[in-house]
Order: structure tokens, then C-alpha cells, then sequence
């Protein structure tokens, strides 16, 4: 069984050193011989989640981190099942900015959804969702999530009249004037 955890530990080590080196593919290979030894092992399943963001594969990338999260989580092991989590919440937010500069705004919602259920829940966050319900002309929810981010403070003033003025004309294009100017 020693042996067993060893020989897991040392794929990880290499899968780690090939990402780090830019050898996606080989790192893969190294993260999959330490699964297939142990199904378990939720830094492998990292270590995944890191090279796909790499590869900029979305897809991959979250179906490695949801596994390591619940393997990690059952395991007791908060540390990589919060690393996991991190990753996943920074990516999808980065990648709502990548979808925001091409007004892909269907996208930036899915991508910003999925940051917030990675535990991104900060006025910044809302506010920018607010935004792609806008581009997509979703009014009543960009209503909740321009108000969702005036509860939880955007900071200066500026950055709250900023919401404010989004939030206002929202109502406008709903037909709620008098909420508009409140």
C-alpha cells in the first residue's frame, strides 16, 4: 500500500513539473496514471483542472475540478478542495472578460453564473452579470443583479452611481419609471 501511495505521489510530481514546463499533454498522461492507481487521489484531479484551464478547455477543466472538489471534500481535504475551487471561480470570471470583449453576452452570463456558484459572490461579479443581462436585454434580471450588487457594496461613490445608473435604466426598460428615479 506504501508503494501504491509512492508511486501515486511521484506521477503527481511529474505531472506537476511537465505543467509547469508547458507539457500539457504529458502532464495529463502523468495525472492519469495516478488516477488510475488511485481513483481517489484529488490532486491529480488539480492538477487536471490546471492543465485544462491552460488549454483554455472549459469543459474539461471543470468536469476534472468538480470531481477533485468531491473527492477532496469526502476525504477531508479542504486545502486542494479550495484550490480546486479558486481556480474554477477565477476562470470562469476571466473568461466572462474574454466573452464581454467580443459581446458575447449569452456567454459572459454562463461564464459569470458559474463563478458565482464557485463561491464569486462580490458586488463586481453581480454587477457584471447585471451586464450581460443587459446586452441580452434580460431586464428583470438584470434588475436582481444590479441590486444584488448594490447590497453587497460596491465601495466608492462612483462605483455606486455607476450601479445606480444601470439599475435605473433597467427599470426604464421595463416601464417602471418611478422606480427608475428612485
Amino acid at each position: 500500500k506504501r508503494a501504491k501511495g509512492t508511486k501515486v505521489s511521484i506521477m503527481n510530481v511529474q505531472g506537476n513539473t511537465a505543467l509547469s514546463q508547458g507539457n500539457y499533454d504529458e502532464a495529463i498522461g502523468y495525472f492519469d496514471q495516478a488516477i488510475q492507481i488511485n481513483p481517489r487521489y484529488a490532486k491529480a484531479l488539480l492538477g487536471k483542472t490546471l492543465v485544462y484551464d491552460k488549454l483554455g478547455d472549459l469543459e474539461k477543466m471543470e468536469e476534472a475540478g468538480i470531481m477533485g472538489m468531491e473527492i477532496a471534500t469526502s476525504a477531508k481535504d479542504n486545502k486542494t478542495a479550495g484550490t480546486i475551487k479558486q481556480k474554477l471561480r477565477s476562470t470562469f470570471f476571466n473568461s466572462a472578460q474574454a466573452k464581454f470583449q467580443s459581446d458575447d453576452f449569452p456567454g459572459a452570463e454562463k461564464c459569470l453564473s458559474r463563478s458565482i456558484q464557485y463561491g464569486n459572490n462580490n458586488a463586481q461579479v453581480h454587477y457584471q452579470l447585471g451586464l450581460a443581462f443587459e446586452g441580452q436585454k434580460k431586464w428583470n434580471e438584470a434588475i436582481e443583479s444590479f441590486s444584488k450588487s448594490v447590497e453587497l457594496d460596491m465601495g466608492t461613490d462612483a462605483e455606486k452611481a455607476k450601479v445606480f445608473f444601470k439599475l435605473g435604466g433597467a427599470y426604464e426598460a421595463v416601464g417602471n419609471s418611478a422606480k427608475a428615479c428612485e
